[in-house]
């Protein structure tokens, strides 16, 4: 995308959005598939959950590598994980479906009836038609919005409406963050008071 990976545009708009974050705001940040090639288990929290701190977040999301499987299911149990009791909102970003061999459907089920103040939210990023639909019942399931994006300015639009349904952000109708036009890699934050997850996004385009 305008010369640029996924993965980077992806950080670039998600740390945007994450400093017009209401103060005290929290976030933690989960990764699956960054450091070993097909390996279902390879999911980290990069950060705990906290009180959104930018500098440590970049540090963090700089980390990221596309390398391996999408284990889904596995990294929404996780994220669950973090959660307080009371609950909170986790945001599944990802430009892929399932590689597992679980069903993130039912997984989502599961941990918002567990927990009916879970709520699990999807944005897919340059997905096919199949994987939109293998994703959508994530949100569903988990009682969370589902928004897709092909390009960076409907990534843009999905991360803001995420953030504003979460109530991190004081308005919805607030005006859209301005992504910083920089040529370096940047870095990704995530979701409210919840627990992001980021994919390492993996086809350069």
């Amino acid at each position: 995308i305008g010369g640029r990976t996924r993965l980077d545009v992806a950080r670039e708009i998600l740390l945007a959005d994450v400093a017009r974050w209401k103060p005290g705001a929290s976030v933690a940040l989960v990764a699956y598939g960054h450091r070993r090639m097909g390996d279902c288990g390879d999911i980290e929290t990069m950060s705990q959950p906290a009180p959104v701190q930018m500098d440590s977040l970049k540090a963090a999301l700089a980390r990221l590598r596309a390398r391996g499987k999408t284990p889904l299911s596995g990294a929404l149990r996780h994220a669950a994980g973090l959660l307080p009791q009371e609950g909170g909102n986790i945001l599944l970003l990802s430009d892929g479906a399932e590689t597992c061999h679980e069903d993130p459907c039912e997984v989502a089920r599961a941990l918002h009836a567990a927990n009916a103040n879970v709520f699990i939210h999807v944005i897919g990023f340059g997905l096919t038609d199949a994987e939109s639909q293998a994703l959508s019942c994530i949100a569903e399931a988990g009682g969370g919005l589902m928004r897709t994006a092909a390009g960076a300015g409907e990534l843009q639009d999905a991360v803001a409406a995420f953030s504003a349904s979460s109530g991190v952000t004081d308005s919805e109708l607030e005006p859209k963050p301005e992504v910083p036009q920089s040529t370096g890699p940047q870095l990704v934050p995530e979701a409210a008071g919840p627990v992001v997850i980021p994919e390492p996004v993996s086809a350069p385009l």
